[in-house]
């Protein structure tokens, strides 16, 4: 018999996954939460990064810049013919999955710096596997690479 000793673990497995990422932070955390207009941040709420893996709970992705802990905000992913400097807030990019998230865990990497932010989905949608498998079928490239390489993210 399990025993709940206060650990956090994760729900579901992730898969390793490799397309553009848009984080928006919400209305409610835009005081705390400010990019400098000299930051890679395309608007001042806005960074870019690079899923590295996703579950039906939630995602991980690699970012240049820093967010805190429990923010919250809107994860737009994007197919590979999008590349990460493309994204823009208005069409012809079209997102595959667009929701609501909180960011559970951040770790810096290394020291370009770099970041590997966890998030989990704020009330995913039912058909939220069905989404996750649209973005699986949009990912063509090998999944064995899922560091930020130079080039990903508009540094």
């Amino acid at each position: 018999m399990a025993t709940n000793i206060g650990l956090s673990v994760r729900q579901h497995e992730r898969e390793k996954i490799r397309l553009p990422i848009e984080f928006i932070v919400c209305d409610e955390h835009r005081e705390q939460v400010r990019f400098s207009s000299s930051s890679s941040a395309g608007r001042p709420h806005v960074i870019k990064g690079m899923v590295t893996d996703i579950s039906r709970g939630g995602l991980g992705f690699d970012s240049y810049l820093f967010l805190p802990r429990m923010c919250e905000g809107k994860v737009r992913i994007f197919d590979r013919a999008t590349t990460v400097s493309q994204i823009e807030p208005v069409p012809p990019c079209q997102p595959i999955l667009e929701t609501q998230v909180k960011i559970k865990r951040v770790l810096l990497q290394g020291q370009d710096p770099s970041y590997q932010i966890g998030i989990a989905f704020l009330n995913p949608p039912d058909n939220i596997e069905e989404l996750i498998q649209n973005v699986f079928s949009a990912s063509d490239e090998s999944l064995e690479q899922t560091s930020l390489q130079e080039g990903d993210i508009d540094a």
